[in-house]
């Protein structure tokens, strides 16, 4: 894996968080409501930009939840210029709820918006509970994982051994 752009923005004064600039965005299913969030003054060149995806769209995820706002604000602090949207349906993003399938092609469309927008190769993406899911998806180019993400076992750790049900024991 190649390592990550360095772009810091270190200065001398605290980290001012950028203005957020509303914005619309094509979407298969309509217009997708975002938010661009850049810390670099105009005309200087970005060398990665964050998309960061929200919870789940039914239990009152939007992009103005809380670990939202302060995984995009860690992006920004980091020199990355950072997208938040609401998925369809939410908020004033078009369309209706799709169980995951039609959510993983606005972050796929807001992704792809975002690479052209700020002319940048390097990409982060970011997300809280189904936005989580949701970006590892449009990480892998929207295949679904086959196996769920987990920590490697420990060497302390002792493996777990499975028992045969009594019922299916001899």
């Amino acid at each position: 894996m190649p390592p990550l752009p360095a772009c810091s923005t270190a200065t001398s004064e605290p980290f001012r968080p950028p203005a957020p600039l509303a914005v619309r965005i094509a979407g298969p299913a309509g217009a997708i409501e975002a938010r661009v969030e850049d810390p670099l003054p105009a005309g200087a060149t970005r060398q990665v930009v964050g998309v960061v995806c929200h919870p789940h769209p039914l239990f009152g995820g939007t992009m103005q939840n809380k670990v939202v706002h302060t995984v995009a604000r860690a992006m920004q602090e980091a020199g990355a210029a950072t997208v938040r949207f609401n998925f369809r349906g939410v908020g004033a993003s078009e369309g209706q709820h799709d169980r995951g399938v039609g959510e993983l092609a606005d972050a796929l469309a807001v992704i792809d918006w975002a690479r052209r927008h700020f002319d940048c190769d390097a990409l982060w993406l970011g997300g809280f509970s189904f936005g989580a899911a949701t970006a590892l998806q449009a990480a892998t180019g929207g295949a679904r994982p086959t196996i769920p993400p987990r920590p490697p076992p420990t060497p302390t750790a002792p493996t777990p051994r499975r028992r045969p049900h009594p019922a299916l024991r001899r």
